[in-house]
């Protein structure tokens, strides 16, 4: 073969790659999108994490397709996940402490002392109640959180589950308060 013959071949299974990803893209992004923001919540943030997926997966599909596609997308999609996450924290100032920060923080700091209220009367223990704060408040993976807590991520998703129940049960015992 010729160097034109050879570029033409290669041209065409190139053509017929990206097609494949199109077409794959285009079945799974209404799923990622859903499962991305359920993790991330921030539709903004979900979107950005959507199109650096896009991006990664492009860049890895030229070199070699995955065998497995779907959960090689999945595995890029929570590393970017983690990745969001990992930058948040790092934005994350001095003056972010509601001790030093201005009014307008130490709202917040009063909000988190009245959840912690309420789950002290919901009857959480001690260990649900870290569990929940490190995994809503705090915005922690179960894996990050296991490390710090020195147990296994499967005890901490028991803890949360089960904290969760008790509040479900606390709220739906007690009677709806109106805001005024």
């Amino acid at each position: 073969m010729n160097r034109q013959n050879v570029d033409l071949v290669s041209d065409a299974e190139s053509l017929h790659a990206s097609n494949a990803l199109d077409r794959l893209m285009v079945s799974v992004t209404p799923r990622l999108w859903g499962y991305i923001l359920s993790r991330v919540s921030d539709p903004f943030d979900a979107q950005d994490i959507l199109q650096e997926v896009s991006l990664a997966l492009v860049k890895s599909w030229r070199s070699t397709p995955p065998k497995n596609a779907l959960s090689f997308i999945y595995c890029i999609t929570r590393n970017k996940i983690s990745d969001h996450y990992r930058k948040k924290r790092s934005d994350v100032s001095l003056s972010d402490h509601p001790d030093i920060a201005g009014p307008d923080r130490r709202g917040e700091s009063e909000r988190l002392l009245s959840m912690m209220r309420i789950c002290h009367q919901a009857g959480l223990t001690k260990e649900q109640l870290q569990a929940l704060v490190l995994f809503h408040y705090a915005g922690s993976t179960l894996n990050e959180m296991s490390q710090v807590l020195k147990i296994s991520p499967s005890t901490l998703h028991s803890r949360i589950r089960h904290a969760r129940r008790k509040l479900k049960d606390y709220f739906a015992r007690r009677p709806a308060q109106v805001d005024r």
